[in-house]
């Protein structure tokens, strides 16, 4: 399995969001309170992160996710930002880039929010 580039940060991010996904499904009853009960054992987590690269760190960024992952179709190790053991994770959608710094490719600045689930 593929794992989170070196040359790219490591370490998790101020701002980072994590949330476990609902698992519990919910049935409305003909009397009386809804029925609950578990959709899955395992549960998602919901990982939404903004990460700061220049440019050589985006083009490094650009070929991970577009040839080693597949546009991300792929999973990828990297660290848990609650217990930094090695997770899975796996993109919920492709990254939105903003441009903070212009001028030439070696001297922009681009900010990427990640929105990311790491697998049970």
């Amino acid at each position: 399995m593929a794992s989170w580039p070196a040359t790219l940060p490591q370490k998790q991010f101020i701002g980072l969001s994590d949330q476990a996904l609902d698992a519990v499904a919910r049935t409305s009853m003909d009397s009386g309170p809804p029925s609950r009960r578990n959709r899955f054992t395992a549960v998602p987590r919901q990982v939404k992160v903004r990460i700061v690269l220049t440019g050589a760190q985006r083009q490094t960024f650009d070929s991970f996710f577009a040839s080693t992952l597949s546009n991300g179709a792929l999973s990828f190790d990297w660290e848990d930002p609650v217990t930094d053991a090695s997770v899975s994770f796996v993109f919920r959608g492709p990254p939105k880039w903003t441009l903070t710094r212009g001028g030439t490719p070696d001297k922009r600045h681009w900010e990427a929010d990640l929105d990311m689930e790491i697998q049970p």
